[in-house]
Order: structure tokens, then sequence, then C-alpha cells
């Protein structure tokens, strides 16, 4: 959920009615996630409710921490393309996009896939009692 509270703050009054602001013992997250932001004098403030349920604190701050770096790189080069803005820093999207994906392995390059596949048939077969033999 995204709020952007842009609108003037007012008094709720009714005759011979006094409200006072209670405040909750804790706090319960109406979303998943709720970004709150608004302008205030020059800039912008906001907060962040979350469930805790789902997320712990570090993910959440972690979270802001791409935000942050997005909204940065934007104000500095307005002319930058969305295209060309990055949400992680070098060394998390070196350990998302090289490190996990180096998954190559050794493999019999003389051989075909369709061999490859027959001989592992003929080392592993198949010994379920839910497979059956088609009789001939």
């Amino acid at each position: 959920m995204f709020a952007w509270q842009n609108n003037e703050p007012s008094e709720f009054s009714l005759p011979e009615l006094q409200l006072t602001w209670m405040q909750a013992p804790y706090a319960v997250a109406k979303f998943d996630l709720t970004l709150y932001l608004k302008d205030v004098g020059d800039q912008i403030v906001g907060g962040l409710e979350y469930a805790s349920a789902l997320f712990d604190q570090s993910t959440v701050e972690r979270h802001l921490g791409y935000l942050h770096r997005l909204l940065a790189a934007m104000v500095e080069n307005e002319h930058r393309g969305i295209d060309e803005l990055s949400l992680l820093p070098e060394d998390e999207r070196h350990q998302l996009v090289v490190a996990w994906n180096a998954t190559a392995a050794a493999y019999p390059s003389e051989q075909c896939i369709h061999e490859l596949f027959e001989a592992q048939v003929a080392r592993t077969p198949i010994t379920s009692r839910w497979c059956t033999k088609r009789p001939s």
C-alpha cells in the first residue's frame, strides 16, 4: 500500500462533543506493507508499516535502502531512463547475478543428450509400483 498524505490537516468538531486521540498500546499493520509519505516544507518525509509475521526488520530496512538508492539516482540525473537506474548496490547485484548463478557443471560433452538420457535410465531404472508396462 502506498499513501501520499497531501491533504491539509483539519479538525473534526461537533457542538458539545470533545474528541481526544487515544494511542493504541501497539500498532497493527492494516496491510502487509504500507509506505506513508508527505510533504513537509521542502522535504518528503514518511514511514513504513509492515506485518511482522511476514517481514523481519532487517528485510524492511534493506528494501528501504533500495528505495532510497532509486530516489537518489532519480534526483542525481532526471534524464536517466528507469532502465538505467539500479536498486541494488554493486556487491549485492554481483551476488545475485553472478555468484548465485555460477552453476556450470562438467558433463560428458562427447555424447548427445539422448545418449546421456539413455545412460541415466540404464543406471537408475524405475521400480515404482505406479509404473506399469504396457502389454505388447
